[in-house]
């Protein structure tokens, strides 16, 4: 993933193929099938179909599967629209980072019309860009790491809240 969209490299022919607008189409959630246009990658995690889901700086969530040339995308996740950073858990619901926004849950991520995403409360000054999320040891926990320190949540617990952990007094 690089700021100029999605590229893998050709071992036989030495060279870098970039899907872009003279080669690749998008979906977007309504279905109506365009070109694609300038996109930056910021996070790629495959799925165990082996797609590839793209986070971008402001292009949102986008779906791939290598082999095709159709990007399918995902309804506006926030008003910059960003997915800085991705992780599926062991229950295969796909969670972004944002850029300011926090994070959300899609409990159905293959599916781009409807997705069911969950909004984590997001409060300011916290979570201003999300660089990482892992699971805990027990896969009950989820970190995350942002500008301003880490965070834990609780996934067993519909109730639960973030746990903000900085080093700001």
């Amino acid at each position: 993933g690089i700021d100029g969209g999605l590229s893998y490299y050709n071992p036989k022919a030495n060279r870098f193929y970039t899907y872009d607008h003279s080669n690749s189409w998008l979906v977007p959630s309504e279905r109506k099938k365009r070109r694609i246009t300038n996109y930056s990658v910021k996070s790629i995690i495959e799925d165990d179909h082996g797609n590839l889901f793209l986070g971008t700086w402001a292009n949102g969530l986008m779906r791939f599967h290598p082999g095709s040339r159709i990007f399918y995308q995902y309804p506006k996740l926030n008003d910059h629209n960003s997915a800085y950073s991705l992780h599926f858990d062991k229950w295969h619901r796909l969670w972004i980072g944002t850029w300011g926004y926090g994070i959300l849950r899609l409990d159905q991520p293959e599916d781009n019309v409807h997705p069911k995403i969950h909004q984590y409360p997001y409060t300011p000054h916290y979570f201003d860009t999300y660089y990482q999320i892992i699971d805990g040891p027990d896969a009950k926990i989820l970190w995350a790491s942002s500008r301003e320190g880490i965070s834990t949540l609780n996934t067993t617990d519909p109730q639960a809240k973030w746990e903000h952990y900085t080093a700001f007094p």
